[in-house]
Parts: structure tokens; sequence; C-alpha cells
């Protein structure tokens, strides 16, 4: 008979028999309430689309008089500024915790969507899309950060899966809402504002980060948010909590601070996972057809507006609906295999839409069914695993004292390479053609599955902790590798678990232990 997979963890490094705990219902309410912040920016994608079209009409009776330059700025502004916001969350979060965080961001979302529904010129109109974006940004970065420091490994994978789900259903409601709304601008906005109100209020119903709490030394309320999430036997949670401060203490002592962000000699492995996976996201064409599709449609000679409307939906469909498969599978079968899977389907279908276009074809009666398959499969294959696993990957790749500003920085990253790709799409389909944009996308993500086979780690059940003692470099001055976490324990890293049994600290902040034992 096989076994259930226990998922490693504190209990077994201190000699207690190591076991999968059961989940609370309250995990999955503080992973949903925490995620569901992230509803906004999907609001924003789906009826700002219809409210720019709308609030410069001349059909309805409060129309906003724009220039085709500041009707540019005030959808790409949202991006930009939301990535600003990504970096100041990080200190923010670092400083004032994770729930205080969520709670900032979402209350800012808020007062900018009410002050963009109330704008009655150019100013007010950017002065509120600026907080809206500000808002998004810092709301961007904590849902998945705070669900992985508070949920048990086993089933990290799946909560972290949360937030990229709500950005989608964000997107379709937004859509349904611009669309029932028809000209009145300021109610398709408005209407925004409503669910990130009700998050608002939820978030205050959650506890805070238990690892952010050990670091603040809030031990008791630490063991209390923990307790809630699992049946954790005392005895396991002091393994947990002891687990934790052991890695602040190794991390105090062998590094700096937030400075080695800066530093290109320290987590260089880090950045290149948690960074590397949130660029990786945005470079593939994900924002081109998202934003595009029926501008890809219709300058290839397909006029028929509602087959484009048709396969529009399609599209924004898929990347709902698709984005539910990690989160069953992304703790049964591995993070690196629904990438890979994801990887190539990516590829494969930009290739046959470049196919498509090519010029040589162009016209030709095939380009309609093949478009109208592979763009709905291309935005299915992304949400089968780039579109969520980057999320889930970024707050397990960086260390506990520089998480925050890491995975701040990491999504600010990722919303100004969104920015970027939005901005050259059009320029560059309409420069070398669509069929060459669609070539080099293709080739782009072809080498994403390179960095995906040598760089990215598979962190399937392993306790938070235990993925930076597998991924540190030279802590100990010993350069422990990405080997160890798909190939098992080395000699090293098995005499490092066996000294864990021995001593709640080891390397360096082992030595300064032993010094303080001498000094009493």
């Amino acid at each position: 008979m096989s076994q259930k997979p226990r998922a490693s963890g504190p209990a077994e490094d201190k000699g207690v028999v190591a076991r999968t705990p059961e989940v609370h219902w309250k995990t999955w309410y503080y992973g949903i309430v925490a995620s569901a912040s992230e509803i906004a920016d999907g609001l924003d994608i789906g009826a700002f689309s219809w409210a720019v079209m709308a609030m410069t009409s001349e059909e309805q009776a409060d129309p906003l008089y724009l220039t085709a330059a500041q009707k540019g700025l005030i959808v790409a502004e949202f991006n930009f500024v939301a990535g600003l916001g990504c970096l100041l969350a990080g200190p923010v979060s670092d400083a004032m915790g994770r729930k205080t965080t969520l709670i900032t961001g979402v209350l800012l979302n808020v007062i900018g969507t009410i002050i963009t529904m109330c704008s009655g010129n150019f100013g007010v109109l950017f002065l509120g899309r600026f907080i809206m974006g500000l808002g998004a940004g810092i709301s961007f970065v904590d849902p998945e950060l705070y669900c992985s420091e508070i949920v048990p490994a086993h089933v990290r994978g799946k909560v972290n899966t949360f937030a990229e789900m709500f950005i989608n259903l964000g997107i379709v409601i937004g859509y349904a809402v611009g669309w029932a709304a028809g000209l009145n601008w300021r109610l398709t906005i408005g209407i925004g504002a409503i669910l990130p109100a009700i998050v608002f209020f939820l978030l205050f119903t959650i506890p805070e980060s238990p690892r952010w709490l050990t670091k603040k030394n809030r031990i008791d309320r630490a063991k209390d948010g923990l307790r809630t999430t699992a049946d954790y036997t005392e005895e396991e949670l002091d393994a947990l909590i002891a687990d934790i401060q052991r890695t602040i203490a190794h991390e105090n002592v062998g590094w700096g601070s937030a400075a080695d962000l800066l530093n290109p000699c320290k987590l260089l492995r880090n950045k290149c996972i948690g960074w590397g996976l949130g660029i990786g996201q945005q470079i593939n064409m994900s924002e081109g057809v998202v934003y595009f599709t029926p501008t890809i449609l219709t300058s290839a000679g397909v006029t028929d507006s509602t087959v484009v409307g048709i396969v529009t939906l399609c599209v924004g469909l898929c990347k709902c609906l698709f984005c539910l498969i990690p989160m069953f599978l992304v703790d049964r079968v591995g993070r690196k295999v629904l990438l890979y899977i994801s990887n190539t389907g990516l590829w494969v279908m930009l290739f046959l839409m470049g196919a498509a276009f090519a010029p040589e074809y162009g016209g030709g009666s095939f380009i309609l069914p093949l478009a109208a398959v592979a763009l709905p499969l291309y935005m299915a294959f992304f949400s089968f695993g780039w579109g969520a696993l980057p999320g889930v990957y970024m707050p397990e790749a960086f260390p506990l004292h520089v998480r925050g500003q890491a995975v701040g920085v990491g999504w600010g990253l990722n919303r100004f390479a969104s920015g970027l790709v939005g901005a050259i799409f059009l320029p560059l389909t309409e420069a070398i053609g669509k069929s060459t944009v669609m070539f080099i996308f293709g080739a782009v993500v072809i080498i994403l599955t390179f960095f995906l086979y040598y760089v990215v780690p598979e962190t399937m059940n392993l306790q938070l902790e235990k993925v930076q003692d597998r991924i540190d470099v030279g802590r100990d001055g010993k350069d422990q590798g990405f080997a160890d976490i798909e190939n098992g324990p080395t000699a090293d890293t098995q005499a490092d678990e066996q000294e864990d049994v021995r001593s709640p600290l080891k390397g360096p902040a082992k030595q300064v232990e032993d010094e303080m034992q001498k000094e009493d």
C-alpha cells in the first residue's frame, strides 16, 4: 500500500516522527482573503478597457475630452505605478508586517478608484489612476508572501495559486461590468471599488504572518497563528518556531541586511530564481495576447466583429479557467513539471501563430481557424504554469531577512516588464510584421526552457527554511547548489541535518552561540 507523501519540516530535524499535519479550514480562509486583495488588478484590466472608450464617447452626457496621448498615458500609468508600488511594498512589509501592508494597499486602491470615478478632468483622472496603481502594486506583493509564511508546506503551492485565480476572476467581472454599464463609465469604475472595499474589512480578520512575528520576537502570537492553520502538536510548534529562529540567527550572522539585494555577489541564485521567474512571466508575450487579441485578429484580416469577440472571450475564459489546474496539481506533481508543460505549449502556439501570419500565407483561409485555436490555447498553457507559479516560487526563493523587499523588487520588475511588452508589442508588429514578432517571442520562450532546467529548483513540500538551506550560497563557505533539492541531500547537508538535532544553530550562528555560552 502506498503511503501519503509527507512534508519535510522541522519536526523531522528535531528527532520527532515527521507527519503531515491536518489542515484546518482557516488555512484556506486566510489564503482566500489575502489573495482576494489582488482582484483589484483584474478589475482594472477588465473594466478600464471599457471605461476608457466610454469616457471619451460623445454619445453620453458626461464625456471627458482626452487626446490619444492622454488615453494611452492613463492606461499605461497603472502598470508602471504598480511597479513603483511593488518596490515600496517590500520595505513596508518588512517593517510593518504582511497583514498591515495588505490592508494599506487595498485601502489605497479603493481611494484611488473613488477619485477616478469622480474625476472631471485629466489631472484628477491621472491622480486617481496613480493612487490606484500604487495600491495595486503594494497589494500585488504580499498575498503570496503572506500565504507562504503561514500555511503548512504541503499545501503552500496550492494556496499560493489563489492570487492568480483572483486576478483572472477580476478580469472576467470587469469585462462583464463594463459591458453591462455601457457608456456609464463612472458606474463601471465605481463598481470596481465594491469588492476591494469588502476585502479591506475581511483583512482585519486574519492573523499576522507567524514568521514575521517570530522575526520581531513575538513568539506567542506566532504560535497562536500557526495553531489555527493545522493540528500541530505543541512539540511540533516548538520545533517549527525553533527552526525559524535558527534561520533568522543564521541570516543575521552570515549576511548583512537588505543591502545584499544590491550586491551582485550575494543571494545570486536566489535572485536568479525569484526575479528571473518574475521577468520570465512577462517576456513570453502573454501581455500582448491579453491586451491585443482583437488587434491581432483584425490586422490579420478578420473583419467579423462577432468572431473577434468570441475569440477574445475564449482567450479570457481560458486564462481564468486553466489557472485552476495548478491549484490541484502543484503540490502533487511539482512546480517544475507544470512549468515545463506550460513553457512547451507556449512556444508551440507562438510558432503556429507565426506560421499562420507569415506573409506568404497572408489572407489564407486557414488563418482564422488556426488563430482561433492558437490564441486561446496559448493563454490556457500560460495560465497552466507561467501564470501562477512565479507567485509560488518568489517568496520561497528568498531568506526571511530580505524576503519582503526581494519579493517587492521581483514584482516591480514583473510590472515594468509587463509595461514594456505592452508598449513595444504593436510598434514591433507594424515594423517587422506579426509573424516575425511571434517567432521572436517563441525563441525567447525556448531560451526560458534552459533557464527552468538549469536554474529553477523543485521546492514541492519543502519547509521554507529548508528551501533556503538547500539554495543558499556561501553562508558556511559551501555551495549547496540546486542539485541538492532535486537529487536529495549530499554528505555535507546530511552532516548539517545531524548537527541540527544536536543544536538549534549551525555555521556562523553556532559559533556566535558558543561564544556567548563561554562568556556566560
